[in-house]
């Protein structure tokens, strides 16, 4: 069956953003985020050194960097836009997310990204070399996308678990409630979703296609974190760190799933039968075509915006 224009313009993104060259795209009319190869000077290495110099809090390296972006990015003469995350484009929460997790500036195409949305065009297509934060900056747009969404979804996962609480005996213990509520990632056999029995939240809000397997883990793994996940591959739980979960501030209980092979779309299409499983009860999913294939009409679209 046909895809719908918002599904291209909200789910496949990453897969936009590997189009072999603006003149063979096949996402039309779209507005185009294109950041220029720099033989000279690599803008998107000298923001990833200004981040890192204002996390360890060496600012006057990270004064240098600055002035060497500045002057790197306005060698060519043309007028260029400012590397700061605008922040009327952003829920307060997710711009507090972005930078607690050491994107304090954005790369030119996550910033052109953001900017693309204001533009009455939804379709939009990233074109930046490896390394230059597309996946970040598709990832923070999905989320800008879905804020509402996923908001709304929260307050219901919260008054269900307030609801459980309260029961007695067979209630929710308050660790229990604290598992519910925590941001959810699930991968092919490893499902690491709190303990608690919560109704299920209905199709996704966001899709993401991947054209990898190692691309979509790696995508979910990333919006896991913008949505409170915890980033560190320690798993460590450290509430005075910068990504710890107790300093987020944004919705709760958001689910990521993840589906990369057509065997695992099948199963899901299977289990969204009896209603469950990531096709009826995840927030954002992640799939490489193969598995959207599988899972075929059980695919609800209709929660996309």
């Amino acid at each position: 069956s046909a895809v719908p224009t918002s599904m291209l313009a909200l789910g496949t993104l990453l897969a936009a953003s590997y189009a072999p060259s603006p003149r063979s795209s096949p996402w039309s009319p779209a507005r185009r985020v294109q950041e220029p190869l720099l033989a000279e000077f690599d803008v998107n290495a000298a923001v990833t050194r200004l981040n890192a110099a204002v996390e360890r809090e060496d600012y006057a390296a990270a004064g240098r960097i600055k002035a060497e972006i500045e002057a790197g990015r306005g060698s060519s003469g043309a007028a260029v836009a400012p590397l700061v995350w605008d922040a009327s484009a952003l829920p307060a929460w997710l711009l507090a997310r972005v930078e607690d997790l050491g994107f304090r500036f954005p790369t030119p195409v996550q910033a052109g990204a953001l900017a693309a949305r204001r533009s009455a065009i939804r379709d939009t297509v990233l074109s930046a070399p490896t390394g230059s934060g597309k996946t970040l900056a598709f990832s923070v747009r999905l989320v800008v996308e879905v804020a509402e969404q996923l908001e709304e979804r929260a307050s219901l996962a919260t008054a269900a678990v307030s609801a459980l609480l309260e029961e007695a005996p067979g209630g929710l213990s308050p660790t229990e409630a604290m598992g519910a509520l925590s941001p959810a990632l699930l991968l092919p056999g490893r499902d690491e979703s709190g303990d608690a029995t919560l109704p299920a939240r209905g199709p996704p809000a966001g899709l993401v296609v991947a054209p990898t397997a190692s691309l979509a883990e790696q995508a979910a793994r990333l919006l896991h974190s913008l949505v409170g996940g915890y980033s560190r591959e320690s798993r460590t739980y450290d509430p005075g760190a910068k990504d710890s979960l107790f300093k987020f501030g944004g919705p709760k209980a958001v689910r990521v799933a993840a589906l990369f092979t057509a065997e695992e779309g099948a199963a899901a299409a299977a289990a969204a039968a009896s209603g469950a499983g990531p096709l009826r009860d995840s927030e954002l999913l992640v799939a490489t075509p193969a598995a959207v294939a599988a899972a075929g009409e059980s695919l609800d679209l209709s929660a996309l915006r």
